[in-house]
């Protein structure tokens, strides 16, 4: 056998183990959580949803934990308790209303151990929502992940394109202005 079609072949051996062996020796990682569907927790947010489309703030209140926290609502904000939350939705009632909340796409898992522990509810759809003063309606995807305790949600964090809502209300996006090299 030729010396140089040996080693060759040696040395491709040695580089496939060990690349075998480094990618086996890196997946520390735990495995995933496989999703637990709980259509009972599914419910709780297709009530929530309900009440937020129609303004029976009530029938939300009582679907939240005690000390439930929102996140995401306004950019203002790093997050919401219950009455500060369905105060803001109230107030902004006054210039919107829901027109369509589709049904959209849920899913339910269960983390057992790290910094998510717990059980979640995620949701995907879309929203229009009618501005009566600009007579326009608006339209925009979102998600939610909600962190349960129980049949209840504990925390909601919310995921949409403010910039895609305020678009369509005819508002721009001016750039700050840079300073001169000059100066």
């Amino acid at each position: 056998m030729n010396t140089k079609l040996f080693i060759s072949m040696i040395c491709l051996a040695l580089g496939v183990s060990f690349v075998h062996t480094s990618a086996i020796a890196q997946n520390t990682a735990r495995k995933a959580d496989t999703p637990a569907y709980n259509q009972q927790q599914i419910d709780v947010i297709k009530r929530m949803n309900t009440a937020f489309k129609t303004g029976q703030w009530k029938n939300l209140k009582e679907n939240m934990t005690g000390d439930f926290y929102a996140f995401g609502i306004d950019s203002r904000l790093d997050s919401m308790s219950v009455d500060e939350l369905v105060g803001y939705w109230t107030e902004a009632r006054k210039s919107y209303s829901v027109k369509d909340m589709s049904e959209g796409y849920w899913n339910t898992i269960s983390v057992k151990e790290g910094p998510t522990k717990g059980d979640w509810v995620f949701h995907w759809s879309d929203m229009t929502l009618r501005y009566p003063q600009a007579d326009k309606d608006v339209w925009f995807p979102y998600h939610i992940a909600y962190k349960m305790e129980g049949n209840k949600a504990k925390r909601a964090y919310f995921y949409y394109d403010t910039n895609l809502i305020m678009k369509q209300l005819g508002y721009t996006q001016t750039p700050p202005i840079m300073p001169t090299e000059k100066e």
